[in-house]
């Protein structure tokens, strides 16, 4: 009687103990998930506004949505060459904060596609503001932007938009039948119960699962493009669901696209769920997952949710579009909020450039710079005086202008433009091309986009200098002349001050950058100046960096006969 009370006990003792190890166990989960959650909101909160950290991402990925898009206007694309020469893979990341992988292809579109529709700049800049006026409700709406992942598979959801077909099953009949006879001699197994219609039974049964097996590979390949899909709708479903008031305003249409796609979201979700169930790694669930793979049943669902996707082609890529540029317009409004200075842009009708304070976007302690360009414009200057740096800082500003609608100046006026530059040219030793035939075709390009529906901002950087200098001088004169009655802003570098007095009489203007000498160091102040400054400091800058006193006078005494035989002529 003892013993057994003690059991008893004893009993007690272990329901209790495993009980409130379930409970601990509960509460741990849940304490670590809220956990979870409150860091990834602190770390929100904490990153808005600061200069994001470049991920390993590649470009190819972010860049899909824009490569699989129809593109109306191919003068109005940003191209590669011209790209290249911006560097607008750093700008990208420069901007780029996005917490889904539909933003991050969303940004590298719209940075690739100028645009001159106002009526879409001033919904950018109502949504801007609001994320503005009310940060707790931006964190949130950025919490469940996070919540979608950047998956690689992800990236291939533009793909998949325009070739969903390819991804449905062949032959879903077959699966139909196989599940039709399986489900058949099951019934038969409880009816009969002979030895011969379980035999027959299990081999229905490991045929579906060898058909199964073998086509699961491809299946979850596919699948993980889906669940990318699947979670735009369910970031759209959170964000409206709780958020009836001046958002509902700002985005009207993705409150509409969440309504259009609430019934299909669950047609997702049970596929979702098993595939979740199958690759958590543990054996009784992959177990389980195999033996009612067997049914075949998620082959025919996912059919359907392919179906299901197409018939609703044009509104899943609707959702798509508006997930992406709200996450874009994040990233924008927090890297307003990380620059010194910023401005919205003006556009005005005349062919020039007015900037106050313009500066890279990718100098971390800029340096200012106030000045009306007129049509056109030659700016000369030392070696690293900072003219190449500037022209960059205008081409790139004329992107964000007619893209994200910012500009990293105090203010910027311009007209609407297309943008092309011939810049960073480089040999094509496999093409066999040479520096010099590589930079006639990149002019070539940019000359030959200016009969287009909009003026061209063509940006050029020490024209011709792949070449001998009295060639170059006559072809560089009469591509400017050429250039100066087109319907474009030309903004070109020179060191060649002989090209200056080559076009004494046309419409350019001339600015230049310099140095201020000092004693024992070259100090530039990067600002321009109107006119020409004719001094040099290519040989001052050899001595500077360390080159031998006999280098030195040897290059002094070259450049004085240089100059003593151009005199002569």
């Amino acid at each position: 009687m003892h013993d057994e009370k003690e059991r008893h006990v004893m009993d007690v003792y272990t329901a209790a103990l495993i009980a409130g190890a379930a409970v601990s166990v509960i509460v741990i989960a849940v304490c670590s998930r809220y956990a979870a959650r409150k860091r990834l909101r602190d770390f929100i909160r904490d990153q808005y506004g600061k200069k994001p950290e470049k991920r390993d991402l590649d470009l190819k990925l972010a860049g899909m949505y824009y490569a699989e898009a129809e593109h109306s206007d191919e003068n109005g694309l940003v191209d590669d060459e011209t790209w290249n020469d911006l560097d607008m893979e750093e700008v990208f990341w420069r901007i780029n904060s996005a917490c889904s992988f539909a933003g991050e292809q969303y940004l590298y579109a719209a940075l690739r596609i100028l645009s001159q529709d106002k009526e879409r700049f001033a919904q950018y800049e109502q949504k801007i503001a609001f994320f503005e006026a009310e940060q707790e409700e931006r964190a949130e709406i950025q919490y469940e932007l996070h919540k979608i992942g950047k998956r690689p598979s992800f990236y291939y959801v533009p793909s998949f938009f325009n070739n969903a077909d390819a991804f449905g099953m062949r032959h879903v009949w077959s699966y139909r039948i196989m599940q039709a006879v399986f489900l058949v001699s099951l019934l038969l197994c409880l009816i009969l119960r002979t030895e011969w219609i379980f035999a027959a039974a299990g081999v229905v049964f490991l045929v579906n699962l060898a058909v199964y097996g073998t086509m699961k590979g491809k299946y979850d390949t596919q699948l993980e493009v889906i669940e990318g899909i699947y979670g735009l709708m369910r970031a759209a479903q959170k964000i409206t669901d709780s958020r009836q008031g001046r958002f509902a305003q700002v985005s009207p249409e993705l409150f509409r696209v969440a309504g259009e796609l609430k019934h299909s979201e669950k047609k997702f979700v049970y596929l979702l769920g098993r595939k979740r169930t199958s690759a958590s790694g543990d054996f009784m669930e992959m177990a389980a997952a195999y033996i009612t793979g067997a049914f075949l049943l998620d082959f025919t669902v996912y059919n359907k949710i392919i179906r299901e996707i197409c018939a609703k082609m044009d509104t899943f890529i609707w959702l798509y579009e508006l997930i992406g540029e709200l996450d874009m317009l994040l990233c924008v409004a927090s890297f307003r909020k990380s620059l010194p200075v910023f401005c919205v842009p003006g556009f005005h009708r005349e062919l020039s450039v007015e900037m106050e304070d313009i500066y890279h976007p990718l100098i971390g302690h800029p340096v200012y710079n106030s000045v009306r360009l007129n049509k056109n414009t030659i700016i000369t200057g030392s070696n690293a005086s900072g003219k190449s740096t500037f022209i960059k800082a205008v081409a790139v500003n004329e992107i964000l202008a007619q893209t994200i609608h910012t500009c990293t100046a105090r203010s910027f006026m311009l007209p609407a433009t297309y943008v092309k530059s011939s810049m960073a040219v480089k040999d094509n030793l496999m093409g066999g091309e040479s520096y010099y035939i590589r930079e006639i075709k990149s002019l070539k390009r940019t000359a030959f986009s200016v009969d287009g529906r909009l003026p061209v901002f063509c940006a050029i950087d020490e024209i011709l200098r792949g070449t001998n200098t009295d060639e170059r001088l006559a072809a560089s004169a009469a591509i400017l002349s050429y250039l100066q009655d087109k319907n474009c802003i030309v903004l070109v570098a020179t060191h060649d001050l002989e090209l200056l007095e080559m076009l004494r009489g046309s419409s350019y203007d001339y600015y230049y950058f310099s140095e201020q000498p000092e004693a024992e160091d070259v100090i530039f102040d990067y600002k321009i100046h109107r006119e020409v400054n004719k001094n040099t400091n290519a040989i001052r800058l050899l001595e500077q960096i360390g080159f031998p006193e006999e280098v030195i006078g040897c290059a002094n005494r070259f450049y004085e006969e240089i100059i003593v035989t151009k005199s002569q002529k």
